[in-house]
């Protein structure tokens, strides 16, 4: 059975939007991620992420935001978004939690938000304002994970260019893409993945 109901954002705000959704499963929205970690010198700058939403929900944004029907955001449609859509993200810690040894250390803000329309999907991107990631990888074990608690939101990366190391410090470090058996999801339905961070000596 389906029935009609106001759909949540990814960021669980209630949006004045609606399309079908199975009653009773999970997740109803899917995102495919990126990362990006810039390590100029011997620590962790920042962290950039991407989320591309499913084209049902992508179809609802772009319903919502894109007021003058050009097929793109223009600043102030990218500044409602961020209003409306992302900044409510501070309930769920932005979906993003690290781990710098036996720490877990949640995301509490995020800065240089924008968004874009491709093709029929609609892409967010933001730097996470996590201080307590700027370590020298080489001395620290860091991870990232990136999911919804209530997996009411399902968070995926693709293995292939989903996690991009980028510059001069990045040399000898890589990125491994695997679960994150230690935090199980609806009941132990699904896992997060961890994203786990290897770096040689200079």
């Amino acid at each position: 059975m389906r029935l009609r109901r106001p759909i949540l954002t990814a960021l669980g705000a209630l949006a004045a939007l609606a399309i079908d959704l199975p009653a009773q499963a999970h997740p109803h929205i899917w995102i495919e991620a990126t990362v990006e970690v810039a390590i100029p010198q011997d620590r962790i700058d920042q962290v950039r992420i991407g989320w591309t939403y499913d084209e049902y929900f992508s179809a609802a944004l772009i319903d919502e935001f894109d007021r003058d029907r050009n097929r793109r955001f223009e600043p102030a449609e990218i500044k409602r978004l961020e209003s409306a859509v992302l900044a409510p993200a501070i309930e769920f810690h932005f979906y993003a939690q690290a781990r710098v040894r036996d720490r877990r250390i949640w995301a509490k803000a995020v800065r240089d938000f924008t968004a874009e329309i491709k093709g029929e999907l609609v892409t967010f991107r933001f730097t996470l304002d996590m201080p307590e990631i700027k370590v020298d990888p080489r001395q620290e074990p860091v991870a990232l994970a990136l999911f919804d608690e209530t997996y009411y939101v399902e968070i995926d990366l693709p293995k292939r260019r989903s996690v991009t190391l980028t510059g001069d410090g990045a040399a000898g470090c890589s990125a491994t893409i695997g679960e994150d058996a230690q935090t199980p999801l609806f009941g132990g339905a699904a896992y997060p993945q961890l994203v786990t961070l290897s770096c040689g000596a200079r």
